[in-house]
């Protein structure tokens, strides 16, 4: 009931806005007030589709929750009670860790911190010590990592864990230009061969820096340590994932998927995005990327389209009315990524294509590091926090995601 209420205030905004660019004549331009009018009833419309997006997460978590415990009960034989006490050791063993070290883990969760401590330290994941967390600390830290990178959202691009972090070869082949072909009666069968390619897909550990912590703080058992510091994990973490994912050259890092685009569009003018351009580009595309594919953009450049209509008189902007619908910029859904350039010469302001293309290798978990000594004298301890992956698109040569640059 209450995202309901919120989408139909939403709704009110966003026609209320509408109307105002409606209200212009054809061959004048909107005056600056009523610009700023429309920019202010825009930002209220986006805030509440903010809070929809986090109430729909929050009960999207929350059934994640349940699941979560009835997979470790039937991977594990054992019963849900059972398999809830177990999580609940480990996160209990988890925040000890964090707060005294291994020195302050009751001795009945020392096996379990143990371990943990353990598979920290495995060659396999490039660990160099520390804590491998629990699922649960680890999905937190994912959950931060969401909010700050758009790349990692659930279903945009393909992601897969592995355990260990040796080099990935991903094959590819390029056939679309072959076909078969009629043959006549005892006619010979022709040859025609298939190029392959390879896409690497390796392992770089992204680091959190250091978060300083007072050890007063350790020691007040009432603060939430776990989710302060999963949050402040994840929001770094995130963020350097998704600059990597969106802007990286390849060069001992992850290939973006802006440098990996292939260019689909020049805009005529330097800071102007013409709406059959937006349409070109996405025609740009091959017809078998286009049924699962979206835009990529800045927020500077989704403000910039919001005011644009197609050759009917159309917005090209709509809104997702119904609850789950995403809004859409030409009936195709779209995200936003600060990472991107926006609108100006020369800059790569608009991406269109199947973002499933797109490889995201997320190599073990979260390793935490806790560091007592070098911050004593100002009684703060240090924790860091390491996890490993790659990214790269797997083109063949059909470019699956494109771009639009501007002159």
């Amino acid at each position: 009931m209450k995202t309901k209420q919120k989408r139909a205030e939403r709704a009110k905004l966003i026609a209320d806005a509408r109307a105002l660019t409606d209200a212009v004549k054809e061959g004048e331009t909107m005056s600056a007030e009523k610009n700023a009018e429309f920019d202010k009833l825009m930002k209220k419309a986006d805030e509440l589709k903010a809070e929809i997006d986090r109430l729909e997460l929050l009960d999207s978590a929350e059934i994640d929750l349940g699941e979560t415990v009835q997979r470790r009960a039937g991977r594990e034989n054992i019963s849900t009670d059972e398999a809830k006490a177990r999580i609940e050791d480990e996160n209990k063993a988890c925040n000890a860790y964090l707060r005294n070290g291994m020195g302050g883990v009751p001795e009945e969760l020392l096996p379990l911190a143990r371990k943990q401590f353990k598979a920290a330290q495995s060659g396999e994941l490039g660990g160099a010590g520390g804590y491998l967390v629990p699922p649960s600390f680890d999905t937190r830290v994912i959950e931060a990592q969401l909010a700050y990178g758009p790349m990692l959202m659930p279903g945009l691009c393909f992601g897969f864990d592995t355990a260990t972090g040796n080099p990935m070869n991903f094959v590819t082949d390029n056939d679309t230009s072959n076909e078969g072909t009629i043959i006549g009666e005892n006619a010979t069968v022709g040859q025609q061969d298939v190029t392959f390619g390879q896409v690497t897909i390796d392992g770089y550990t992204f680091s959190s820096k250091m978060v300083l912590v007072p050890n007063s703080l350790l020691q007040d058992s009432a603060v939430d340590l776990e989710g302060y510091l999963a949050k402040k994990f994840g929001e770094r973490i995130g963020r350097a994932k998704n600059r990597y994912y969106t802007l990286g050259d390849g060069a001992k890092k992850p290939t973006g998927i802006v440098t990996a685009s292939t260019q689909g569009k020049i805009a005529a003018s330097a800071t102007v995005i013409a709406p059959d351009e937006v349409i070109e580009l996405e025609h740009s595309v091959d017809p078998a990327y286009r049924a699962n594919a979206r835009y990529m953009f800045h927020d500077d450049v989704l403000l910039h389209l919001r005011k644009k209509k197609d050759g009917q008189g159309r917005y090209l902007w709509q809104e997702g009315l119904k609850a789950g619908a995403p809004d859409t910029i030409n009936n195709k859904p779209y995200v936003i990524n600060q990472h991107m350039a926006t609108h100006a010469t020369g800059e790569k302001a608009m991406l269109y294509g199947d973002f499933q293309s797109y490889y995201i290798r997320r190599i073990g978990g979260v390793r935490v590091l806790r560091l007592v000594e070098r911050f004593a004298d100002s009684d703060q301890t240090a924790f860091l926090a390491f996890e490993r992956g790659d990214g790269n698109l797997i083109d063949a040569g059909t470019h699956p995601v494109k771009h639009l640059v501007m002159a």
